[in-house]
Protein backbone atom coordinates (compact mmCIF):
# COMPACT_ATOMS: atom_id res chain seq x y z
CA UNK A 1 0.00 0.00 0.00
CA UNK A 2 0.96 3.28 -0.70
CA UNK A 3 0.36 6.55 1.48
CA UNK A 4 2.42 8.87 -0.71
CA UNK A 5 -0.76 11.32 -2.64
CA UNK A 6 -0.04 13.96 -5.00
CA UNK A 7 -0.95 18.14 -3.97
CA UNK A 8 -3.61 19.15 -2.76
CA UNK A 9 -4.55 21.77 -5.29
CA UNK A 10 -7.89 24.82 -4.90
CA UNK A 11 -8.51 26.88 -7.78
CA UNK A 12 -9.05 30.74 -6.49
CA UNK A 13 -11.46 32.73 -8.66
CA UNK A 14 -11.04 36.55 -7.63
CA UNK A 15 -14.30 38.10 -9.18
CA UNK A 16 -13.96 41.69 -9.55
CA UNK A 17 -14.71 42.69 -12.69
CA UNK A 18 -17.51 44.97 -11.52
CA UNK A 19 -18.24 47.71 -8.57
CA UNK A 20 -18.79 47.04 -5.38
CA UNK A 21 -22.19 47.48 -3.73
CA UNK A 22 -23.46 51.22 -4.84
CA UNK A 23 -21.08 50.47 -7.25
CA UNK A 24 -18.67 53.26 -5.70
CA UNK A 25 -15.60 51.58 -6.49
CA UNK A 26 -13.38 53.53 -9.73
CA UNK A 27 -11.91 50.93 -12.10
CA UNK A 28 -8.53 52.09 -10.15
CA UNK A 29 -10.15 51.30 -7.00
CA UNK A 30 -10.81 48.13 -8.42
CA UNK A 31 -7.36 46.69 -8.87
CA UNK A 32 -6.35 48.36 -5.63
CA UNK A 33 -8.76 45.62 -4.27
CA UNK A 34 -7.65 42.81 -6.40
CA UNK A 35 -4.25 43.27 -5.69
CA UNK A 36 -5.00 43.77 -1.75
CA UNK A 37 -6.81 40.65 -1.80
CA UNK A 38 -3.78 38.67 -3.44
CA UNK A 39 -1.28 39.98 -0.74
CA UNK A 40 -3.62 38.61 1.77
CA UNK A 41 -3.58 35.29 -0.02
CA UNK A 42 0.13 35.44 0.01
CA UNK A 43 0.66 35.90 3.57
CA UNK A 44 -1.94 32.88 4.28
CA UNK A 45 -0.27 30.59 2.05
CA UNK A 46 2.83 30.36 4.71
CA UNK A 47 0.19 29.09 7.57
CA UNK A 48 -1.44 26.23 5.34
CA UNK A 49 0.01 22.44 4.95
CA UNK A 50 3.04 22.32 2.72
CA UNK A 51 0.80 20.05 0.31
CA UNK A 52 -1.65 22.74 -0.25
CA UNK A 53 -1.88 24.65 -3.07
CA UNK A 54 -3.80 27.76 -3.90
CA UNK A 55 -4.00 28.54 -7.54
CA UNK A 56 -4.81 32.25 -8.17
CA UNK A 57 -6.77 33.84 -11.00
CA UNK A 58 -8.06 36.92 -11.79
CA UNK A 59 -9.81 38.39 -15.16
CA UNK A 60 -9.59 41.49 -16.69
CA UNK A 61 -13.50 41.25 -17.62
CA UNK A 62 -16.75 39.01 -17.16
CA UNK A 63 -16.18 37.07 -20.32
CA UNK A 64 -12.48 35.89 -19.44
CA UNK A 65 -14.07 34.63 -16.60
CA UNK A 66 -16.89 32.74 -17.40
CA UNK A 67 -14.42 31.27 -19.87
CA UNK A 68 -11.98 29.64 -16.68
CA UNK A 69 -15.04 29.03 -15.46
CA UNK A 70 -16.51 26.64 -17.96
CA UNK A 71 -13.42 25.15 -18.20
CA UNK A 72 -13.41 23.51 -14.83
CA UNK A 73 -14.47 19.92 -14.01
CA UNK A 74 -15.70 17.89 -11.23
CA UNK A 75 -12.39 16.77 -9.96
CA UNK A 76 -11.52 20.60 -8.91
CA UNK A 77 -12.17 22.53 -5.44
CA UNK A 78 -12.58 26.22 -5.79
CA UNK A 79 -12.93 29.15 -3.71
CA UNK A 80 -15.23 31.72 -5.13
CA UNK A 81 -13.81 35.32 -3.70
CA UNK A 82 -17.02 37.74 -4.72
CA UNK A 83 -14.71 41.02 -4.42
CA UNK A 84 -17.50 43.15 -6.35
CA UNK A 85 -20.77 43.28 -6.63
CA UNK A 86 -21.34 40.26 -10.24
CA UNK A 87 -20.54 37.38 -9.97
CA UNK A 88 -20.21 35.68 -13.37
CA UNK A 89 -18.81 32.79 -13.08
CA UNK A 90 -20.74 31.73 -10.14
CA UNK A 91 -23.88 29.90 -11.41
CA UNK A 92 -21.82 27.92 -13.85
CA UNK A 93 -19.98 26.52 -10.60
CA UNK A 94 -23.12 25.79 -9.01
CA UNK A 95 -24.41 23.77 -12.24
CA UNK A 96 -21.16 21.97 -12.12
CA UNK A 97 -21.75 21.07 -9.09
CA UNK A 98 -18.12 21.40 -8.00
CA UNK A 99 -17.35 22.00 -4.04
CA UNK A 100 -17.06 25.84 -3.45
CA UNK A 101 -16.19 27.95 -0.65
CA UNK A 102 -17.86 31.11 -1.54
CA UNK A 103 -16.11 33.97 0.13
CA UNK A 104 -17.91 37.30 0.32
CA UNK A 105 -15.98 40.41 0.76
CA UNK A 106 -18.02 42.85 2.84
CA UNK A 107 -19.54 45.69 1.64
CA UNK A 108 -19.15 43.70 -1.97
CA UNK A 109 -22.76 42.98 -2.86
CA UNK A 110 -25.06 40.32 -1.48
CA UNK A 111 -24.76 36.98 -3.44
CA UNK A 112 -24.42 35.30 -0.03
CA UNK A 113 -27.61 35.69 0.50
CA UNK A 114 -29.48 34.06 -2.64
CA UNK A 115 -31.05 30.92 -2.47
CA UNK A 116 -29.64 28.51 -4.74
CA UNK A 117 -26.09 29.24 -3.33
CA UNK A 118 -27.35 28.53 0.24
CA UNK A 119 -29.51 25.32 -0.82
CA UNK A 120 -26.24 23.33 -2.12
CA UNK A 121 -24.53 21.10 -0.11
CA UNK A 122 -21.47 21.55 -2.05
CA UNK A 123 -21.21 24.89 -1.00
CA UNK A 124 -19.29 26.84 2.28
CA UNK A 125 -20.26 30.20 2.95
CA UNK A 126 -18.27 32.90 4.63
CA UNK A 127 -17.58 36.53 5.31
CA UNK A 128 -16.12 38.00 7.62
CA UNK A 129 -13.57 40.91 7.97
CA UNK A 130 -10.72 39.15 9.23
CA UNK A 131 -9.08 37.37 5.95
CA UNK A 132 -7.38 34.91 8.35
CA UNK A 133 -10.25 33.69 9.34
CA UNK A 134 -10.69 32.35 5.62
CA UNK A 135 -7.95 29.80 6.46
CA UNK A 136 -9.77 27.35 8.77
CA UNK A 137 -12.26 27.22 5.45
CA UNK A 138 -9.67 26.43 3.20
CA UNK A 139 -8.45 23.63 5.47
CA UNK A 140 -12.05 22.38 5.41
CA UNK A 141 -11.48 21.75 1.82
CA UNK A 142 -8.07 20.34 2.67
CA UNK A 143 -9.51 17.89 4.67
CA UNK A 144 -12.35 17.26 2.39
CA UNK A 145 -9.75 16.16 -0.79
CA UNK A 146 -7.42 14.25 1.72
CA UNK A 147 -10.08 11.88 3.01
CA UNK A 148 -11.30 12.01 -0.75
CA UNK A 149 -7.91 10.65 -2.30
CA UNK A 150 -8.46 7.83 0.28
CA UNK A 151 -5.99 6.88 3.12
CA UNK A 152 -4.48 3.61 4.28
CA UNK A 153 -3.50 2.36 7.57
CA UNK A 154 -2.50 -0.70 9.46
CA UNK A 155 -5.22 -2.65 12.17
CA UNK A 156 -3.32 -5.17 13.95
CA UNK A 157 -6.21 -7.57 15.24
CA UNK A 158 -6.91 -11.47 15.31
CA UNK A 159 -9.19 -12.68 12.10
CA UNK A 160 -11.67 -13.40 15.14
CA UNK A 161 -12.58 -10.11 15.67
CA UNK A 162 -15.28 -9.76 13.15
CA UNK A 163 -16.85 -6.48 14.79
CA UNK A 164 -13.72 -4.81 14.00
CA UNK A 165 -13.30 -5.84 10.86
CA UNK A 166 -16.90 -4.88 9.59
CA UNK A 167 -16.16 -1.40 11.03
CA UNK A 168 -13.22 -1.39 8.56
CA UNK A 169 -15.25 -2.20 5.99
CA UNK A 170 -17.45 0.40 6.74
CA UNK A 171 -15.00 2.98 6.36
CA UNK A 172 -13.54 1.57 3.00
CA UNK A 173 -16.74 1.34 1.59
CA UNK A 174 -17.73 4.95 2.63
CA UNK A 175 -14.49 6.91 2.18
CA UNK A 176 -11.62 4.73 0.77
CA UNK A 177 -10.45 4.79 4.43
CA UNK A 178 -8.22 1.48 3.83
CA UNK A 179 -7.17 -0.84 6.28
CA UNK A 180 -4.67 -3.74 6.29
CA UNK A 181 -5.57 -6.11 8.45
CA UNK A 182 -2.37 -7.53 9.79
CA UNK A 183 -1.58 -10.27 12.10
CA UNK A 184 -0.06 -9.75 15.44
CA UNK A 185 2.40 -12.24 15.00
CA UNK A 186 3.73 -10.23 12.20
CA UNK A 187 4.41 -7.14 14.21
CA UNK A 188 6.02 -9.63 16.52
CA UNK A 189 8.53 -10.42 14.04
CA UNK A 190 9.33 -6.91 13.80
CA UNK A 191 9.83 -6.60 17.13
CA UNK A 192 12.72 -9.25 17.33
CA UNK A 193 14.15 -7.50 14.47
CA UNK A 194 14.62 -4.48 16.54
CA UNK A 195 18.06 -4.02 17.93
CA UNK A 196 17.86 -4.19 21.92
CA UNK A 197 20.61 -1.05 21.70
CA UNK A 198 18.77 0.98 19.56
CA UNK A 199 15.54 0.34 21.89
CA UNK A 200 17.29 0.88 25.15
CA UNK A 201 19.14 4.14 23.88
CA UNK A 202 15.68 5.22 22.36
CA UNK A 203 14.24 4.71 26.02
CA UNK A 204 16.87 6.19 27.99
CA UNK A 205 16.04 9.75 26.49
CA UNK A 206 12.47 8.94 26.90
CA UNK A 207 13.30 8.69 30.57
CA UNK A 208 15.50 11.54 31.16
CA UNK A 209 12.75 14.05 29.36
CA UNK A 210 9.78 12.54 31.51
CA UNK A 211 9.14 14.60 35.34
CA UNK A 212 9.29 10.80 36.71
CA UNK A 213 8.69 7.14 36.41
CA UNK A 214 6.28 5.16 38.84
CA UNK A 215 5.35 1.54 38.28
CA UNK A 216 7.47 0.48 35.38
CA UNK A 217 10.77 -0.81 35.18
CA UNK A 218 13.38 0.38 33.21
CA UNK A 219 13.16 -2.67 31.01
CA UNK A 220 9.36 -2.57 30.85
CA UNK A 221 10.01 1.23 29.40
CA UNK A 222 12.75 -0.31 26.94
CA UNK A 223 9.88 -2.86 25.75
CA UNK A 224 7.52 -0.49 24.92
CA UNK A 225 9.80 1.45 23.42
CA UNK A 226 10.95 -1.20 21.15
CA UNK A 227 7.47 -1.60 20.06
CA UNK A 228 7.39 1.76 19.35
CA UNK A 229 10.57 1.53 16.85
CA UNK A 230 8.59 -1.65 15.36
CA UNK A 231 5.24 -0.30 14.70
CA UNK A 232 7.10 2.31 13.04
CA UNK A 233 8.95 0.36 10.57
CA UNK A 234 6.26 -1.68 9.95
CA UNK A 235 4.83 1.65 8.77
CA UNK A 236 7.50 3.07 6.91
CA UNK A 237 7.56 -0.66 5.16
CA UNK A 238 3.84 -0.75 4.09
CA UNK A 239 4.00 2.74 3.31
CA UNK A 240 0.87 3.69 5.63
CA UNK A 241 0.37 6.98 7.82
CA UNK A 242 -2.14 5.09 10.55
CA UNK A 243 -2.42 2.11 13.32
CA UNK A 244 -4.77 1.20 15.59
CA UNK A 245 -4.23 -2.38 17.47
CA UNK A 246 -6.21 -5.08 19.28
CA UNK A 247 -4.05 -4.02 21.96
CA UNK A 248 -6.06 -4.63 25.09
CA UNK A 249 -6.77 -8.43 23.45
CA UNK A 250 -3.53 -9.60 21.73
CA UNK A 251 -1.06 -7.92 25.40
CA UNK A 252 -4.01 -9.73 27.63
CA UNK A 253 -2.99 -13.00 25.93
CA UNK A 254 0.42 -12.88 25.58
CA UNK A 255 0.66 -12.27 22.19
CA UNK A 256 2.03 -9.06 21.99
CA UNK A 257 5.57 -8.04 24.12
CA UNK A 258 4.81 -4.46 25.37
CA UNK A 259 1.61 -2.14 25.14
CA UNK A 260 1.90 0.11 22.14
CA UNK A 261 0.48 3.24 24.31
CA UNK A 262 4.27 5.12 24.37
CA UNK A 263 4.62 4.85 20.47
CA UNK A 264 1.15 5.58 19.91
CA UNK A 265 1.78 8.75 22.07
CA UNK A 266 5.06 9.47 20.11
CA UNK A 267 3.39 9.19 16.81
CA UNK A 268 0.77 11.49 17.41
CA UNK A 269 2.57 14.26 18.87
CA UNK A 270 5.73 14.86 16.63
CA UNK A 271 5.41 12.89 13.21
CA UNK A 272 2.80 13.07 10.74
CA UNK A 273 1.11 9.69 11.42
CA UNK A 274 -1.44 8.80 13.65
CA UNK A 275 -2.55 5.95 15.72
CA UNK A 276 -5.58 4.91 17.79
CA UNK A 277 -6.27 2.54 20.38
CA UNK A 278 -7.99 -0.60 20.76
CA UNK A 279 -8.58 -1.30 17.45
CA UNK A 280 -11.30 1.23 17.08
CA UNK A 281 -11.06 2.23 13.59
CA UNK A 282 -14.08 4.93 13.97
CA UNK A 283 -11.75 6.84 16.75
CA UNK A 284 -8.83 6.50 13.89
CA UNK A 285 -10.93 7.86 11.01
CA UNK A 286 -11.61 10.61 13.36
CA UNK A 287 -8.06 11.26 14.54
CA UNK A 288 -7.39 11.68 10.93
CA UNK A 289 -9.76 13.86 9.95
CA UNK A 290 -9.14 15.88 12.61
CA UNK A 291 -5.44 15.85 11.68
CA UNK A 292 -6.09 16.89 7.87
CA UNK A 293 -8.79 19.94 9.28
CA UNK A 294 -6.85 21.42 12.04
CA UNK A 295 -3.00 20.54 11.72
CA UNK A 296 -2.67 19.18 15.51
CA UNK A 297 -2.45 16.03 17.31
CA UNK A 298 -5.73 14.29 19.05
CA UNK A 299 -6.72 12.71 22.07
CA UNK A 300 -8.60 9.56 22.59
CA UNK A 301 -10.94 9.13 25.66
CA UNK A 302 -12.61 7.75 27.71
CA UNK A 303 -15.44 10.26 29.16
CA UNK A 304 -16.50 10.46 32.81
CA UNK A 305 -19.45 12.72 33.43
CA UNK A 306 -19.13 15.20 36.59
CA UNK A 307 -23.27 16.03 36.29
CA UNK A 308 -22.53 17.77 40.41
CA UNK A 309 -20.14 20.14 38.36
CA UNK A 310 -21.04 19.97 35.13
CA UNK A 311 -18.05 18.82 33.75
CA UNK A 312 -16.75 15.70 31.75
CA UNK A 313 -13.51 14.48 32.02
CA UNK A 314 -11.66 12.65 29.22
CA UNK A 315 -8.85 10.10 30.52
CA UNK A 316 -6.95 7.57 28.53
CA UNK A 317 -3.35 5.69 28.92
CA UNK A 318 -2.47 7.36 25.55
CA UNK A 319 -2.10 10.59 24.83
CA UNK A 320 0.08 13.19 22.55
CA UNK A 321 2.93 14.95 24.80
CA UNK A 322 2.85 17.85 21.84
CA UNK A 323 -0.93 18.79 22.20
CA UNK A 324 -1.52 21.89 21.01
CA UNK A 325 1.36 21.41 18.21
CA UNK A 326 3.98 23.45 20.10
CA UNK A 327 5.44 23.02 23.70
CA UNK A 328 6.10 19.89 25.39
CA UNK A 329 3.93 18.82 28.47
CA UNK A 330 5.40 17.72 31.25
CA UNK A 331 4.59 13.65 31.64
CA UNK A 332 5.21 10.78 33.79
CA UNK A 333 5.95 7.44 33.17
CA UNK A 334 3.17 4.81 34.64
CA UNK A 335 1.77 1.20 33.74
CA UNK A 336 -1.63 0.70 31.96
CA UNK A 337 -4.28 1.30 34.01
CA UNK A 338 -6.42 -1.57 33.08
CA UNK A 339 -3.97 -4.17 34.61
CA UNK A 340 -1.54 -2.10 36.00
CA UNK A 341 1.39 -3.94 33.65
CA UNK A 342 3.72 -2.54 31.02
CA UNK A 343 3.85 1.42 30.12
CA UNK A 344 2.25 4.30 29.27
CA UNK A 345 1.77 8.08 30.18
CA UNK A 346 0.04 10.46 32.58
CA UNK A 347 0.66 13.43 30.53
CA UNK A 348 0.19 17.22 32.25
CA UNK A 349 -2.33 19.28 30.33
CA UNK A 350 -2.08 22.45 31.81
CA UNK A 351 -3.70 24.56 28.95
CA UNK A 352 -5.85 25.94 31.36
CA UNK A 353 -9.30 27.99 29.52
CA UNK A 354 -8.63 26.54 26.48
CA UNK A 355 -11.41 25.31 24.45
CA UNK A 356 -11.88 21.76 23.16
CA UNK A 357 -13.38 20.09 20.20
CA UNK A 358 -14.76 16.79 21.11
CA UNK A 359 -15.77 14.70 18.25
CA UNK A 360 -16.49 10.95 17.50
CA UNK A 361 -17.38 8.88 13.68
CA UNK A 362 -20.24 6.79 14.66
CA UNK A 363 -22.03 3.68 12.98
CA UNK A 364 -25.06 5.15 10.65
CA UNK A 365 -22.70 7.44 9.77
CA UNK A 366 -22.98 10.45 11.69
CA UNK A 367 -20.30 12.78 13.38
CA UNK A 368 -21.33 13.53 17.28
CA UNK A 369 -19.44 16.81 18.50
CA UNK A 370 -19.43 18.77 21.11
CA UNK A 371 -16.82 21.83 23.14
CA UNK A 372 -15.43 22.51 26.60
CA UNK A 373 -13.20 24.40 28.42
CA UNK A 374 -10.08 22.85 30.43
CA UNK A 375 -10.25 23.87 34.01
CA UNK A 376 -8.10 21.10 35.02
CA UNK A 377 -6.19 17.93 34.98
CA UNK A 378 -7.15 15.84 37.53
CA UNK A 379 -4.53 14.13 39.99
CA UNK A 380 -7.13 10.76 41.18
CA UNK A 381 -5.52 7.88 40.70
CA UNK A 382 -8.39 6.10 39.16
CA UNK A 383 -9.76 5.48 35.60
CA UNK A 384 -6.74 5.78 32.93
CA UNK A 385 -3.99 7.93 33.79
CA UNK A 386 -4.03 10.96 31.26
CA UNK A 387 -6.91 12.98 32.18
CA UNK A 388 -8.39 16.15 31.59
CA UNK A 389 -11.40 17.85 32.91
CA UNK A 390 -13.40 20.37 30.65
CA UNK A 391 -16.19 22.59 31.68
CA UNK A 392 -19.63 21.68 29.14
CA UNK A 393 -22.93 23.56 28.45
CA UNK A 394 -24.71 20.57 29.92
CA UNK A 395 -23.01 17.38 31.41
CA UNK A 396 -26.97 16.22 32.93
CA UNK A 397 -27.83 16.34 28.85
CA UNK A 398 -24.92 14.70 27.77
CA UNK A 399 -25.41 11.74 30.35
CA UNK A 400 -29.04 10.92 29.65
CA UNK A 401 -28.69 11.67 25.80
CA UNK A 402 -25.55 9.96 25.41
CA UNK A 403 -24.30 8.98 21.40
CA UNK A 404 -23.09 5.05 22.34
CA UNK A 405 -23.57 1.66 20.55
CA UNK A 406 -25.97 -0.97 21.82
CA UNK A 407 -23.68 -2.47 23.92
CA UNK A 408 -21.06 -1.16 26.70
CA UNK A 409 -17.93 -1.58 24.00
CA UNK A 410 -15.05 1.06 24.04
CA UNK A 411 -16.78 1.98 20.19
CA UNK A 412 -19.34 3.58 21.81
CA UNK A 413 -17.91 5.28 24.39
CA UNK A 414 -14.74 6.95 23.10
CA UNK A 415 -14.16 10.36 22.15
CA UNK A 416 -11.30 12.21 19.98
CA UNK A 417 -10.10 15.96 21.62
CA UNK A 418 -8.19 18.42 19.67
CA UNK A 419 -7.61 22.07 21.01
CA UNK A 420 -9.72 24.86 19.38
CA UNK A 421 -13.43 25.45 18.52
CA UNK A 422 -13.67 23.11 15.36
CA UNK A 423 -17.45 22.66 15.69
CA UNK A 424 -18.48 24.95 12.44
CA UNK A 425 -15.55 23.72 10.47
CA UNK A 426 -16.70 20.11 10.86
CA UNK A 427 -20.22 20.73 10.04
CA UNK A 428 -18.97 22.29 6.51
CA UNK A 429 -16.77 19.15 6.31
CA UNK A 430 -19.72 17.12 7.48
CA UNK A 431 -21.88 18.37 4.47
CA UNK A 432 -19.52 17.74 2.15
CA UNK A 433 -19.22 14.31 3.00
CA UNK A 434 -22.73 13.76 3.54
CA UNK A 435 -22.76 12.70 7.54
CA UNK A 436 -25.15 13.35 9.92
CA UNK A 437 -23.50 16.01 13.03
CA UNK A 438 -25.36 15.52 16.26
CA UNK A 439 -24.36 18.17 19.02
CA UNK A 440 -23.83 16.25 22.25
Amino acid sequence: MSSEKQNIKIKVVLSATSGAWGYLFEKEEGVKELEKFKLELEKLKNELPKDLILEVYSFKDTNEEIDFVNSLNGDDVVLYAALSFETPGLSILLEKDIPIIFYQQMYAGHTWSINSLRRSRRVILFMGSNIKDLKNKIMVFYAYKKISQGTQYILVASEKRKDIIERKEILEKRFNFKGELVKPEELVEYYNAISEDDAKKGAEEFISKAIGIIEPSKEEVTKSYRLYLAMKKMMNDKEVNGITIDCLTLFGMGILPAYPCIGFSIMNSDESLVAACEGDVFSLFTMHVLKYLTGLPSFISDPVIDTSKNTVIHAHCVAPIRMDGEKEYPYVIRSHAEDNKGASLEVKFDKVGATMTVVEYMDRNKFVVSTGEVIRTPEVNRGCRTKVELKVANADSMLKNWHGGESVSCFGLHRVLVYGNWVNELKDLAKLLNIEVIEE
